[in-house]
């Protein structure tokens, strides 16, 4: 699935808030969201655990202070079609060597 097909699962989805490409160390995640506003976070949390949190107001984003940086290998992630669901805890197990993905 694309980058945009995956956040959609997430955004719609009750159990699982997370998704990642096989070849990525980190992962990226959903907040809960807000019922009143539908506002949430996403979250991309790197392989050495840097965590860059935008947030959604139900209407419009806003990028933490010192955004993800646009390098080659995320362009080349946003534009793949391999990126899997899961849930937070999961991807997170496997980040820190705990885990499968």
């Amino acid at each position: 699935m694309t980058f945009a097909e995956a956040i959609n699962t997430i955004i719609n989805a009750s159990s699982r808030n997370a998704i990642k490409r096989p070849a990525w160390g980190g992962y990226v995640y959903r907040g809960a969201i807000t019922a009143e506003t539908g506002a949430f976070t996403l979250t991309f949390k790197t392989r050495s655990g840097t965590e860059y949190v935008y947030s959604f107001s139900g209407s419009a984003w806003t990028a933490p202070s010192t955004p993800l940086s646009i390098d080659a290998e995320l362009m080349e992630s946003f534009l793949a079609d391999d990126w899997i669901t899961g849930t937070s805890t999961d991807f997170e197990a496997s980040r820190s060597g705990q885990g499968v993905w």
